[in-house]
């Protein structure tokens, strides 16, 4: 929610700044907000690549862990999980990969959370031996897709990240719609 917050601070802060100044200056300022495939960074790909890689690996490794962790903190500690270490150490690997991706393309809200309700849907399991490849691929396609079909289908001049937003939010306030009765 807190970056939902930020993402639309931000967007507010590019409308004013759009009125405030030269067109062409807000141009480049643009593609530096908006998450792009186009302008991806290649001084920052050399460190953000092997950042990710151990990432990647680290929580591949402890998938099991995280498992535990899953049924709560006190269940987990009842079975020898250092749940603070562990959850700090999660969140460390979760942020590095959310700052290697946003350095790279840019920000991009709702993707991973439509990427991951969408995988525990099909796949209809908890078991991270399928989601954590499961939601990373339907990731991947559906940016390649999206890229693709905004692109070349539909012609659109928009970023990718604009249209992910809007579908995103819209599946984000169609999940909170269905759910309401269950809180």
């Amino acid at each position: 929610m807190i970056g939902l917050v930020m993402g639309t601070f931000f967007n507010s802060i590019s409308s004013f700044m759009q009125v405030l100044m030269d067109p062409n200056e807000y141009d480049k300022l643009q593609t530096k907000l908006y998450a792009s495939f186009q302008n991806i960074n290649d001084s920052v790909l050399v460190l953000a690549v092997p950042l990710a890689i151990y990432s990647i690996i680290s929580l591949w490794r402890k998938r099991k862990v995280l498992e535990v962790l899953g049924l709560g903190a006190q269940t987990a500690k009842n079975l020898g999980v250092a749940v603070e270490m562990e959850t700090k150490l999660t969140f460390m690997h979760v942020i590095l990969l959310m700052t290697v991706s946003a350095a790279l393309v840019g920000p991009m809200m709702f993707l991973g959370f439509v990427a991951a309700n969408i995988a525990y849907r099909l796949f209809r399991t908890y078991c991270l031996n399928y989601l954590l490849p499961g939601a990373s691929l339907l990731s991947f396609v559906m940016v390649v897709a999206g890229q693709f079909l905004a692109e070349e289908v539909f012609k659109l001049q928009t970023n990718l990240s604009i249209l992910v937003e809007l579908f995103g939010g819209i599946y984000f306030f169609w999940l909170l719609w269905k759910e309401r009765g269950k809180l």
